[in-house]
């Protein structure tokens, strides 16, 4: 897509999907950021927005959402930190999660059935003012059954572009006497299968996307701090960030803000705290949450490396061995083992 072409008829098509469907529709990258123009945003939205803390809740809810899509590999129906519904559809390149087209900014009507979207954020954020609340009572209010058709065409339209654009990668390797490359693993070896098991005549099967089984982030090490916060209260609100926020590297002056203290102080505080600088505890806490995700899941080493945050998979990789003499890869053959030891050993 770097013609810019392909670039203005993607918006032009994005711009008549947010008119057809009455919801505003964006793709992020794999991060939460915008890639293109947001069409059809509501005006409640383009306020928030605006607003520097609010926006960067809002790409936190979007990749998260992505995320979780990715992971299931259907959409994924969620609630952003406003409790307004959001549909995510992953867009995979190559076995590479790239991002998601979003479609959302409404509210889900309730059906009576008792489903709704789990929340990605643990936190609502509250209306800043009554302007805000004004233009909340605006948001559309739309059926699950029509959320589930807005679903089901954005997952074909993404399998349906991208088996395109595979296609044309063979087509031109073929031309420069090349194999092209492997093509789009995720598609063409049946990524729109789970659509199949969707039944149209069934609105809260979309609502359950997110439950039907367990979120990576449950099986997660939690950890107590409540003697430590007894002599360093005022880590709380950095620590209790770092917790909830699993897929972040938040920065020190940016911990030090929320703790009301210079970056200086809250750092030094912080290693008395810990006993350890925060730059070696965050990658003790990561390497933790890995281990537990490796252990526990059979997410693939990219997907563990980008739900903890990492930018790329083989920084993860090198801290992962790093702290551990085992790559990720390792880690996992050797627990699954042990597990299997112990286990053997129990019934014997």
């Amino acid at each position: 897509m770097e013609n810019g072409n392909y670039l203005k008829q993607l918006v032009a098509l994005q711009d008549d999907m947010a008119n057809l469907f009455n919801m505003a529709i964006l793709i992020v990258d794999c991060f939460g950021h915008p890639v293109d123009k947001h069409s059809g945003r509501t005006a409640f939205c383009e306020r928030v927005r605006e607003d520097p803390e609010l926006c960067r809740r809002c790409e936190k809810c979007d990749s998260r959402g992505g995320i979780e899509a990715m992971r299931l590999g259907v959409p994924y129906i969620y609630r952003c930190h406003f409790d307004i519904a959001e549909i995510a559809v992953p867009i995979v390149w190559e076995g590479s999660y790239l991002g998601a087209i979003l479609a959302g900014e409404f509210k889900l009507r309730d059906s009576g059935g008792g489903c709704r979207p789990e929340r990605v954020v643990s936190q609502l954020s509250q209306l800043p003012s009554a302007e805000f609340a004004r233009y909340y009572g605006m948001l559309p209010i739309i059926d699950q059954d029509e959320v589930i058709k807005v679903s089901l065409f954005l997952l074909h339209l993404v399998g349906t572009l991208t088996s395109l654009f595979s296609m044309a990668e063979r087509q031109a390797g073929a031309a420069r006497g090349t194999d092209g490359f492997r093509g789009l693993a995720p598609f063409d070896r049946g990524f729109e299968a789970p659509a199949q098991r969707w039944s149209r005549n069934d609105p809260a099967a979309i609502a359950q996307t997110g439950s039907r089984e367990r979120s990576p982030d449950e099986h997660l090490t939690r950890f107590d701090f409540t003697e430590t916060l007894v002599h360093f209260p005022a880590l709380k609100p950095a620590l209790t960030y770092i917790m909830e926020n699993f897929d972040e590297n938040p920065k020190l002056p940016f911990l030090a803000d929320l703790c009301h203290l210079s970056t200086c102080y809250f750092s030094r505080l912080f290693a008395r705290a810990m006993g350890r600088p925060y730059s070696v505890f965050i990658h003790e806490i990561k390497i933790t949450w890995g281990k537990d995700l490796l252990r526990k899941t059979d997410l693939s080493v990219a997907d563990i490396s980008f739900y903890l945050g990492y930018a790329c998979p083989s920084y993860f990789i090198q801290r992962f061995k790093a702290a551990t003499n085992l790559t990720p890869g390792e880690y996992r053959r050797f627990a699954v083992k042990t597990s299997e030891r112990m286990t053997q050993l129990a019934v014997g």
